[in-house]
C-alpha cells in the first residue's frame, strides 16, 4: 500500500530581515517587479537618493509589521526618507545579484 502526501507550494517568507539593495533606478524597478508576483507579507520601499542611485528597502516577517505600524505614527515622506532611523535597525546591505540569486533559489 503506498501512502500519498500532499505537499503545498504556497509561499511564506523565511527569513524576518530588513535588506538594502543599491542599484539603478532600472535594475530596482526590474526587481520590484520580480518581488510582486509572491504572495506573503513582502514590502518594498524605494528611494530615489541620486539621479543614477535608488535604494530599495524589503521587509518582510516582523519588520514588515513594524513598518505597518510605523505608517500610523510617522508622516510617510519622514518614513520614507529615514527608514534606518525609524525601525531602529541596521538593514543587511545586499547586492542586486544576491538578491536575483534568493528569488531564483526561492529563498525570499
Amino acid at each position: 500500500m503506498q501512502i500519498l502526501s500532499y505537499n503545498s507550494n504556497t509561499y511564506s517568507p523565511n527569513f524576518q530581515r530588513f535588506i538594502k539593495v543599491e542599484a539603478s533606478p532600472h535594475d530596482i524597478s526590474n526587481i520590484k517587479n520580480r518581488l510582486r508576483h509572491y504572495s506573503g507579507d513582502i514590502n518594498m520601499l524605494t528611494v530615489e537618493k541620486k539621479s543614477k542611485e535608488s535604494m530599495l528597502y524589503v521587509f518582510t516577517g516582523k519588520t514588515y509589521d513594524k513598518f505597518i505600524d510605523l505608517l500610523t505614527k510617522v508622516d510617510f515622506y519622514s518614513l520614507k526618507n529615514n527608514i534606518e532611523q525609524y525601525m531602529k535597525l541596521t538593514p543587511e546591505k545586499m547586492k542586486l545579484k544576491t538578491l536575483e540569486n534568493l528569488l531564483h533559489n526561492k529563498k525570499l
